[in-house]
């Protein structure tokens, strides 16, 4: 139910480095949006989607953690018209899907994006359209003609396959012809503007600075191949501010800002947590103690060096900067005015997972898993949804419902007056969480796979794709291989009130009428997306047309 916005306990003061100070900062500035606008005449619609990459829901101060690491977030959900919604839920593990769906409204599988951004191998029926599944058969022929294929053009061309299909109604293009300016500020090569998400928007701002990949061969390959490339918040923050100058304040915007320091290897600018209490030092290390296991530790080590002291301590550091840049872009929204009747969504795409679980299958086996994109625990798929609503003036509220990736879109059209129908894709799945008939309904979520060859998905590299739903604190899934059989596939069932870190699979016999059941709400849903997949067929003579040379 909603309450009243809890005032919450001392948390202990982090030492004031940069990002700190520039949370302290926005902080302050966050009494002029205190109480509701009273403008001589109403502003025209305004709205900021605002996406961080990585950031997990439990590791934030309003959803229990004992550190403050988002003090300018935590000032934001208290002020009138914020709503936080306890129970959101990604609707994939992974960056590219999840996007996908807070801009489009639609599941990934509606729009055929089955695959997470750095695939560069793809199976031929993964593929919705046509012409790409043409294009994708003659590129696999020349690629068994040449067994070392380290060419960039053709590499990227396997990349393109990843964008979101032509004929895919985003909310940019929709809002630029209702007469809104646009403009989108990304921080990771996973939102480029050549997987599609440029259409629309009057700027797009995907100029990547850095690369943050390992440096093995491999990988440094992938950074020759345009992959694993990134922008720090400041930089993106920048940018942002740059582009305000250039807005009308007499028309109405959409804007969208993504930050990535909160993404592995995971960016602090500078903020820590020396001066922070002991009483908190203890509380989060109790924390840690009761939910990882030492062994995840080793393996972070392994993975980003010797010199990594804390990977959670790090991991709170780029949470506490990312949190000063958000609110030093909303304290610049304010210097110019422009954020009287401004509409803000907080959110982000999938959590991130410090080894709480290990790997359930493949060469590696019982290893602590880390990162995101393959497996559905918590640690990834609870993320953090704050929505500010300047139609309503009232007293901050918490909402429990679940609610999901593919809500934001209704949402935000709600709040700048224009009914989800409009956007001409068809029904939408989700729902306006704004509104008060928000209603109770399973949170669907589900991996698209990695587009490996299937000896080393299966067996080798443990690329599984699970399907599951959350219904309050029930939370099932199943290899989604396998959902539709009733006695085959991996099965895990929980009760997250009692067991919020999955440990005690209550899953029953995988054929037993319980399984049935929860089996049967996932086939459901699965078939009744697919039935309303988002199509505009091209007619033929022009497909033809296109695929000659």
């Amino acid at each position: 139910g909603r309450s009243t916005w809890p005032v919450p306990p001392t948390m202990g003061t982090p030492r004031l480095t940069a990002g700190a100070r520039l949370a302290g900062v926005a902080a302050a500035l966050l009494a002029a949006w205190a109480g509701p606008i009273r403008a001589a005449q109403p502003p025209p619609p305004r709205v900021l989607l605002v996406s961080i990459d990585s950031l997990r829901a439990d590791h934030l101060p309003f959803h229990g953690y004992p550190r403050q690491t988002a003090p300018f977030l935590q000032g934001l959900a208290r002020r009138p018209g914020a709503t936080l919604y306890l129970r959101a839920t990604a609707v994939s593990p992974s960056c590219h899907p999840s996007h996908v769906t807070l801009l489009t409204g639609l599941y990934p599988q509606q729009v055929g994006t089955l695959a997470c951004g750095e695939d560069l191998l793809v199976r031929h029926g993964d593929l919705q359209d046509e012409d790409d599944q043409a294009a994708l058969h003659a590129l696999q022929a020349e690629l068994r003609r040449k067994p070392r294929p380290l060419v960039r053009q053709r590499v990227s061309a396997v990349m393109n396959w990843l964008k979101i299909p032509r004929r895919t109604r985003l909310v940019a293009p929709f809002l630029q012809e209702r007469g809104f300016q646009t403009a989108a500020f990304v921080s990771i090569w996973t939102l480029e503007a050549r997987f599609g998400y440029g259409r629309g928007f009057d700027l797009y701002a995907d100029e990547l600075s850095e690369y943050y990949g390992p440096r093995s061969l491999s990988w440094l390959l992938r950074d020759r191949l345009g992959s694993q490339r990134r922008t720090p918040a400041a930089e993106t923050v920048e940018r942002a501010i740059a582009a305000l100058d250039d807005l009308d304040p007499e028309r109405p915007f959409f804007l969208f800002l993504h930050l990535a320091d909160t993404h592995v290897p995971y960016a602090t600018g500078g903020a820590g947590f020396d001066g922070e209490a002991p009483e908190i030092r203890e509380a989060v290390e109790a924390a840690r103690r009761q939910r990882y296991a030492p062994g995840a530790w080793e393996a972070a080590r392994r993975r980003l060096g010797p010199q990594e002291d804390s990977l959670l301590d790090r991991y709170d550091a780029s949470i506490l900067a990312t949190d000063g840049q958000l609110g030093r872009f909303l304290a610049a929204l304010q210097e110019r005015g422009l954020h009287e009747g401004l509409a803000v969504i907080v959110t982000a795409d999938p959590g991130d997972s410090f080894g709480q679980h290990r790997r359930q299958s493949g060469l590696r086996q019982g290893r602590p898993f880390l990162e995101h994109s393959l497996y559905v625990w918590e640690e990834t798929q609870h993320v953090p949804l704050l929505v500010i609503d300047p139609r309503r003036s009232g007293p901050a509220r918490v909402e429990e419902a679940n609610v999901s990736h593919v809500d934001i879109l209704p949402t935000l059209l709600a709040l700048v007056g224009i009914p989800p129908q409009d956007l001409g894709a068809g029904p939408l799945p989700g729902q306006d969480v704004s509104s008060p008939a928000l209603q109770q309904r399973p949170a669907f979520f589900m991996t698209f796979g990695r587009g490996r060859p299937g000896i080393l998905k299966d067996f080798a590299m443990d690329y599984p794709e699970f399907i599951g739903y959350r219904l309050g604190d029930l939370k099932f899934f199943v290899d989604k291989a396998r959902f539709k059989a009733p006695r085959e596939g991996r099965c895990f069932l929980y009760d997250l009130a009692l067991d919020p870190d999955e440990r005690d699979n209550l899953c029953p016999e995988a054929g037993s009428a319980a399984a049935a059941r929860h089996r049967q709400i996932l086939v459901d849903w699965y078939d009744r997306t697919l039935a309303t997949r988002s199509r505009q067929e091209i007619p033929r003579a022009r497909r033809e047309q296109r695929r000659e040379p």
